[in-house]
């Protein structure tokens, strides 16, 4: 959600306007690093999942994938439609911690199951992708079964991500960029896309150097997956192995 709000405070989206790159594709540069980011997290999750804490998948990882894919597209597409709109860094984080990681904690059904909560609650939990991603990944862990219900919450989410996807698109506003003309109809069309693929090839390298230069921004990618990973994996348990019990025998039957 920084990404473009820190390219506005900074003066640089003027400088990336002033290119020949088009909104399509700075968006584009700004969405790929996110979602790999964010896709390199969830890897790192489902490694110590089933290497460390031995979590069996009985589901298709053709599923597992796709979800993880579209979700992590999704949740960056929005990050990328706040940080557009707000154009403010502060306001940008805590917009998004109100619009995505609340949501995705107490309503997708990660915490409290969505059955167990008012109906009105639950109506609402079912307005954000996480919900839907998050029954996804119930199924590929713990059934495995249903493929159908696992496409339907796969194109929630997909038409999600291209909802904000579009709404970002449209704030940023900038023309086409102009690709000068070949002979034949062919030969246009493979110079506007070999001429659009470079453009986002290096703009996704500066974003990731941008990312990745920084010590700080390389530990806060890093170490609250694992920490998170750890205390949810070992914490998060309903065993009663430390608890203190008494048996009371009122039928005196011992």
């Amino acid at each position: 959600s920084l990404v473009i709000a820190r390219e506005c405070e900074r003066g640089t989206l003027h400088a990336l306007f002033a290119t020949p790159a088009s909104s399509l594709e700075i968006l584009l540069s700004k969405l790929i690093p996110c979602a790999g980011i964010a896709l390199l997290g969830f890897f790192l999750c489902l490694f110590m999942a089933i290497g460390l804490f031995e979590v069996p998948l009985r589901g298709s990882i053709f599923w597992l994938l796709a979800t993880a894919l579209l979700y992590s597209t999704a949740a960056a597409a929005l990050g990328l439609f706040i940080s557009a709109k707000v154009k403010s860094q502060f306001l940008a984080t805590e917009i998004s911690i109100m619009a995505s990681f609340l949501p995705t904690m107490m309503l997708s059904g990660f915490l409290f199951d969505l059955r167990s909560v008012p109906v009105w609650i639950e109506w609402i939990g079912r307005l954000f992708p996480p919900s839907y991603a998050l029954q996804s990944l119930k199924i590929c862990f713990l059934s495995g079964g249903n493929e159908s219900e696992l496409a339907m919450n796969a194109l929630v989410v997909a038409l999600s991500a291209v909802f904000f996807l579009m709404l970002t698109l449209r704030l940023l506003g900038k023309r086409p960029a102009k690709v000068e003309l070949k002979e034949t109809v062919l030969q246009n069309a493979i110079a506007r896309l070999r001429a659009s693929l470079n453009r986002i090839a290096a703009l996704v390298e500066k974003e990731l150097i941008a990312t990745l230069r920084d010590k700080g921004a390389r530990i806060v990618l890093i170490v609250p997956v694992i920490l998170q990973s750890v205390i949810f994996g070992y914490g998060a348990s309903f065993n009663l192995d430390r608890v203190p019990w008494v048996l009371l025998d009122e039928s005196h039957s011992s």
